[in-house]
This record gives C-alpha cells, sequence and structure tokens, in this order.
C-alpha cells in the first residue's frame, strides 16, 4: 500500500488511476467518517486519469456537507493540471475561480 493516511494527510503515490482509486477511495472515506479537516498530498502524482479528478471533487463536497474542509497541501503537479486542462475543467474559469483555487492550493477555497 503505496497510498496512505498520515495524521490528516492523504499522501499520493505516483498513480492515480481507476486501478488506484479503491485504496484511495478508503482513505478519503476513513478521512471523512472523522469529519477531520483533510489535505491531499498529491505532489509525486505522474499518471493520473479522471476517476481521480471525479473522486476528489465528490470528497470536496462530501467534507463541506460535513462541516470539514478537504485541500491539496500544494499546488497540483503538473500532469494533474494538464488532465484537468484537457478535461476541460478550467474552461470559461479565472485563475481566481474556487475551482481553480482548489486545485492550485490557494487560500479561500
Amino acid at each position: 500500500m503505496d497510498n496512505h493516511l498520515d495524521d490528516r494527510v492523504i499522501v499520493i503515490r505516483k498513480k492515480a488511476k481507476i486501478t488506484e482509486l479503491e485504496e484511495i477511495h478508503t482513505l478519503l472515506l476513513k478521512a471523512l467518517s472523522d469529519k477531520i479537516d483533510i489535505e491531499i498530498n498529491c505532489a509525486e502524482i505522474e499518471e493520473i486519469d479522471l476517476s481521480f479528478v471525479q473522486l476528489v471533487i465528490a470528497a470536496q463536497k462530501a467534507a463541506a456537507r460535513s462541516g470539514a474542509t478537504l485541500r491539496l497541501s500544494s499546488p497540483a503537479p503538473s500532469a494533474v493540471m494538464r488532465l484537468l486542462e484537457r478535461g476541460g475543467f478550467f474552461s470559461g474559469l479565472g485563475e481566481r475561480s474556487a475551482d481553480a483555487a482548489f486545485w492550485m492550493a490557494r487560500e479561500g477555497q
């Protein structure tokens, strides 16, 4: 198990694809069930697909419903940003939008 929950930080290693999603999902569920603020460290991601992005967006909404927050510990690495751009997640959004701020790890997300 490369990915892990350490304190309140979920560390994602190298791959964030559908084949690793069950493990990442389990870590997010554990953190969300504790109703704690969560950080995702995805700085090491090199391979990614849209399933990871969808999971993170769903987890962000679930955290907000429970009164917790989910944020990235640092700006998303280039592999993630390229996928977001290709997937149209930033289409029509300025850099100041809440969605862009989340992926760029800016305060006030």
